[in-house]
């Protein structure tokens, strides 16, 4: 039976493995509108259905950009397909997870929506703590991604720069882009404050003052400085890597955690970075988490109140998209808080200041201290880059209260006694129940001056404002 319709399809639709075993077969005349470099090969695979293919497969790209298939009408794709190859050498490509290809109406073949492809055999992979990471930069071209200084070379050392949008589904089937958190957990597991030195590769990086940028690549991991471009030029190679994260910042940006030849630990920005930007990406073993961005309400959240039992004050709530918050601070007097200045009153407006240790104990039955990925949630509900002023209480600046959330200036203290950021006309300040090492953890600063709401990490033995949620 003749070949009677063409289809263009990706090498991604059926992810191969292949091997030279060494036999000899003529080869297949390519069409004229082929280079000289491309490769041609026939293949008739063992199927429910009679099938024969010819494929046109380019060795310049091996992860497989492009490839043409001259199928017969109403062949069937099969789960698994063992295909012998021809060309000077015989190649076995064994392909997996080959999806149903849809009929059209008009009675010819669409290729199936395509997975990403597992990594290449030789692709180094690394297990640190029960984290699996490709050891190395992706380097799959895609559109949406490019070579720093658009030249080959750059992306055989460093791997390619992709978009945010593109770094979300760059990554091969059975792995995924890291969220923020899942950089965290990294961080932790190689060192906390010196990570970066011992997850930097050992030589690429730049000096700083004569002493040596590179890392101690303790792990394997393998960070290289790959720069980053701004969409129109290119700056940092050799000097910065930075590598994207799931995890977004409003609408424009999300994050993405840095290494540098003149600091140790693994940097980010509290704002995000613009999605447009191209950086790096490596690649986390496993399905990808759920994003905790959600749609904005269309009205205000609903609020109720709860009483605490310890000591019968009762508390405003309110529930922000699917979770349920305190509508103002903690006041629960315990050892550890302090009213801000010692006064009373203040403890009354914006309830009392916790230490860390403190403030993860302090929340009433059936609450608890927000986790940083809570807090996630909630900045990304309220709307990312202007959360604080939808958070910010109507009395405070330029706050508008969108959710009843209404957050206060009630400015921060220490251990000594000293207390800093004037309540009710600088900031307010929250902690989080997560970590950042063993003296750190985060919290969410909002200012009467932006809008944002700003994440950092300070001493443990600080004196911030505690906003419970529900368990």
């Amino acid at each position: 039976m003749p070949y009677n319709h063409t289809v263009r399809a990706d090498l991604r639709v059926c992810p191969i493995s292949a091997k030279y075993v060494g036999e000899v077969s003529p080869s297949l005349q390519p069409p004229s509108n082929l280079t000289a470099n491309k490769w041609a090969f026939s293949a008739t695979p063992s199927c429910p259905k009679t099938m024969a293919k010819q494929f046109l497969f380019s060795p310049t790209n091996h992860r497989g950009n492009q490839m043409k298939s001259i199928v017969r009408a109403g062949s069937a794709c099969p789960i698994t397909k063992l295909l012998t190859a021809v060309l000077a050498l015989a190649i076995t490509l064994t392909l997996n997870a080959c999806e149903e290809k849809e009929k059209k109406q008009d009675g010819t073949t669409a290729a199936a929506t395509a997975p990403p492809p597992p990594p290449p055999a030789n692709f180094k992979t690394v297990k640190i703590g029960e984290q699996v990471w490709m050891a190395e930069n992706l380097n799959i071209e895609t559109a949406g991604s490019k070579c720093y200084d658009n030249k080959p070379e750059n992306c055989q050392k460093y791997g390619r720069l992709y978009d945010w949008n593109t770094a979300k589904t760059a990554c091969p089937s059975g792995w995924h882009l890291p969220t923020f958190e899942e950089w965290e957990v990294l961080e932790k597991t190689a060192g906390g404050k010196i990570a970066g030195k011992y997850l930097k590769a050992k030589s690429g990086w730049n000096n700083n003052k004569g002493k040596s940028g590179n890392g101690e690549d303790k792990f394997g991991f393998s960070a290289v400085p790959g720069g980053y471009s701004d969409g129109s030029s290119f700056d940092g190679v050799s000097y910065m890597g930075g590598w994207w994260s799931a995890t977004e910042y409003g609408d424009a940006a999300a994050f993405t955690r840095n290494m540098g030849y003149d600091y140790e630990n693994i940097d980010y920005y509290n704002r995000g970075t613009s999605k447009g930007y191209f950086e790096s990406v490596r690649c986390i073993q496993g399905d990808a988490k759920a994003t905790a961005t959600a749609e904005k309400p269309a009205e205000k959240a609903s609020g109720s109140t709860l009483t605490d039992t310890r000591d019968s004050k009762t508390y405003k709530t309110v529930k922000i998209g699917n979770q349920t918050w305190m509508a103002e601070n903690l006041n629960f007097e315990a050892k550890g808080s302090k009213c801000y200045d010692n006064k009373p009153d203040n403890c009354k407006k914006y309830g009392r200041l916790y230490d860390w240790n403190t403030a993860k104990k302090a929340c009433p039955s059936g609450w608890k201290l927000p986790s940083d990925a809570e807090w996630n949630t909630l900045v990304n509900f309220a709307g990312g880059e202007t959360a604080g002023n939808a958070l910010k209480a109507s009395s405070w600046n330029n706050g508008n209260d969108t959710f009843g959330f209404s957050a206060l200036a009630g400015g921060a203290g220490n251990s000594s006694g000293d207390f800093y950021h004037e309540a009710e006309n600088e900031d307010g300040n929250w902690w989080s129940a997560t970590e950042h090492d063993a003296s750190d953890a985060y919290f969410r600063s909002i200012y009467y001056y932006d809008a944002n709401v700003a994440r950092g990490s300070n001493d443990k033995t600080a004196l911030f404002s505690v906003r419970c949620i529900q368990n």
